[in-house]
């Protein structure tokens, strides 16, 4: 009976080192693991929930959802009215082209029928064909006065030609437009 007792006391201790030893190689195994893997795993669990995001974000905005513009009828859109001046006044003469040096001069206007007051995005197609969202959401003036929608940003723009695109906020129908070129220097 002292053997079977001193048998299972033996027995109990080894069992208990036996797991400590097992449990630390899961946790040395698992720091391994993470270290190596982790950034793979962080970015793929980034990109799962950054598309999920994108998903519920399409499936909210959608006009009739929601939306700042949920009373727009799609059968009989307003057209605004897109144009550039070469200084910060709507009245100013309308461009189509500017220098490439010019561009910190060059003012982009927006204007909605009187009576309209809908949000909306500039979509910039550039001369490579890449499009990129203008600015933030701009909002119509109902008074019928044109909204500036600021300059290019602090980078001189690549000389061609370019589109910019008036976006209902929520939707991809596009309510107006104008196209422009930048002149390289010297020609």
């Amino acid at each position: 009976m002292k053997n079977a007792f001193k048998f299972m006391i033996k027995a109990y201790f080894g069992g208990c080192i036996g797991c400590f030893g097992a449990l630390s190689f899961l946790l040395i195994l698992l720091l391994i693991i993470g270290v190596v893997l982790g950034p793979s795993f962080i970015y793929s669990a980034n990109s799962i929930v950054q598309s999920l995001n994108h998903s519920l974000n399409q499936i909210i905005s959608q006009p009739g959802l929601g939306s700042p513009n949920t009373n727009i009828d799609m059968g009989n859109l307003p057209v605004f009215e897109v144009f550039l001046t070469k200084e910060n006044n709507p009245d100013a003469v309308h461009i189509d082209s500017f220098a490439g040096a010019d561009y910190k001069n060059t003012w982009f206007w927006v204007r909605a029928p009187k009576g309209q007051s809908m949000d909306f995005n500039l979509l910039l197609t550039m001369p490579d064909r890449g499009q990129v969202q203008f600015g933030p959401t701009f909002k119509t003036d109902p008074t019928g006065n044109p909204v500036s929608c600021g300059q290019f940003g602090d980078t001189a723009p690549q000389p061609g030609k370019y589109k910019l695109e008036v976006q209902l906020t929520g939707t991809s129908v596009t309510v107006g437009e104008v196209e422009f070129e930048v002149i390289a220097e010297g020609k």
